[in-house]
C-alpha cells in the first residue's frame, strides 16, 4: 500500500480505463445520432455457429443498439469510478475505509447489471434486428460472473467487519 505499490499502479491503470471509457460512451452516442438520421437499409449476414440470419439493418436499429452499447459502456464505468475510489483509499494506506464497504456493495450490484443486461442483449438482438422470435435463442448464463458477484459482496462484508474492528481499535487506544 501507499504510494509506489501495486495498488497505485492499479489505480492508475484504472483513471486511464475511466478515461478511455468516457470517450467511448460519447463516441458512441454521437454516432448513434449520425446513424439515426441515414436513411439507407443495408442487407447483413449474421452468423455464430450454425446460427444464421439475413437482417436489414437501418438507421433507427442502429442507432438503438449503439445506445444500448453506450449505456453498456456507461455501466462498466460506473463499477470502474468505484473500483479508482477503492483503490485511492488503499493507495492511502486506508483499506477498512468505512466507505469502501458501500463501494464494494455498489461494484457488486453493478457487475450484476452488467450480467442481466448481457442476457437482454442476447434477447433483444435478435428480436430486434429480426422482427420476431423465429431466430430467438435462449441466452447463456455465466456462472462465474454470477459467482464473482457474490464474492464481492462478501468481501463488502469483510470490509465492513474490518471498519469495525478498527474502529473498536481507535476507540480503545
Amino acid at each position: 500500500m501507499g504510494p509506489g505499490s501495486v495498488s497505485s499502479l492499479l489505480k492508475t491503470a484504472l483513471d486511464v480505463v475511466y478515461v478511455i471509457l468516457w470517450v467511448m460512451v460519447a463516441a458512441a452516442l454521437l454516432l448513434a445520432i449520425v446513424v439515426l438520421f441515414l436513411q439507407n437499409d443495408r442487407q447483413a449476414t449474421l452468423q455464430d455457429g450454425d446460427f444464421m440470419v439475413r437482417v436489414n439493418v437501418t438507421g433507427p436499429r442502429a442507432s438503438i443498439l449503439l445506445v444500448c452499447g453506450a449505456i453498456y459502456l456507461s455501466i462498466i464505468q460506473f463499477v470502474i469510478g468505484r473500483l479508482r475510489r477503492l483503490f485511492t483509499t488503499l493507495t492511502a494506506g486506508d483499506p477498512f475505509h468505512p466507505d469502501n464497504v458501500a463501494r464494494l456493495r455498489m461494484i457488486g450490484i453493478g457487475l450484476a447489471v452488467l450480467e442481466l443486461a448481457t442476457v437482454a442483449q442476447q434477447v433483444g438482438t435478435p428480436l430486434l434486428l429480426t422482427e420476431g422470435a423465429a431466430h430467438l435463442r435462449m441466452p447463456g448464463l455465466d456462472i462465474t460472473a454470477w459467482f464473482a458477484v457474490i464474492v464481492v459482496f462478501v468481501l463488502a462484508e469483510v470490509f465492513r467487519e474490518g471498519a469495525r474492528l478498527r474502529r473498536e481499535a481507535e476507540l480503545t487506544i
